[in-house]
């Protein structure tokens, strides 16, 4: 009975290894609008940062499955829910290692 209790305790209050992580922003002079991408367990914002920046780097989707390499830079993510004049309103924000949503 008493091991129910410490159980039930346990599962209802969400651990901090469980929050979603925070989304990484990035802009580039030639990409419209910020980029957002919600990092997976294995990645941080900064792993991102180099795989966009990596001149041979391909296989992710990020920024749209974008082929800009190089000049990318971390940014405010309060500057995503800008409009851009040649993109989204609002970029949607993308799980890294995901895949496109189809047309």
């Amino acid at each position: 009975m008493l091991l129910a209790v410490v159980l039930a305790a346990a599962t209802a209050v969400p651990s901090p290894a469980t929050a979603p992580p925070l989304p990484c922003c990035f802009i580039h002079p030639n990409y419209a609008g910020t980029c957002v991408v919600v990092p997976t367990e294995k990645e941080t914002c900064e792993t991102i940062l180099a795989y966009l920046n990596a001149p041979n780097s391909t296989g992710k989707i990020y920024c749209n499955s974008t082929r800009l390499r190089g000049r990318w830079k971390g940014a405010p993510c309060s500057q995503s829910k800008a409009p851009s004049a040649a993109g989204p309103q609002e970029p949607e924000p993308v799980t890294a290692g995901s895949s496109p949503r189809p047309d």
